[in-house]
């Protein structure tokens, strides 16, 4: 996967599987990612299989998919009025962990 900003010639051996373009994230929406196998995202985070997270702009103001990586959804924001109330199910703790069977009153 190349992401540097330019122009590319593959080489000889090379063959273009797919261009990607990249998701420009806002105020407003955000990225919803799931992992296809493990490893260590672009932000330094250990990813494994099938963990699913949201890359919001202030992650990152564009995004680019890696081959490890596979967007699931791209999620607008919800805002609530002082008369409604959210229940999380499975928030996640200060470390980015789901906390499976657990919710959350916001």
């Amino acid at each position: 996967l190349v992401d540097k900003v330019g122009a590319y010639l593959p080489g000889v051996y090379e063959e273009v599987v797919d261009v990607v373009d990249a998701y420009v994230l806002t105020e407003l929406e955000a990225l919803h990612v799931r992992a296809v196998r493990s490893f260590t995202d672009k932000f330094g985070r250990e990813r494994k299989t099938g963990d699913e997270w949201i890359i919001t702009q202030e992650d990152s103001e564009t995004h680019i998919p890696s081959v490890h990586e596979e967007v699931v959804n791209l999620v607008t924001i919800t805002t609530l009025t002082n008369r409604q109330y959210a229940v999380i199910v499975n928030p996640v703790d200060a470390k980015g962990k789901p906390q499976l069977g657990t919710k959350k009153l916001c």
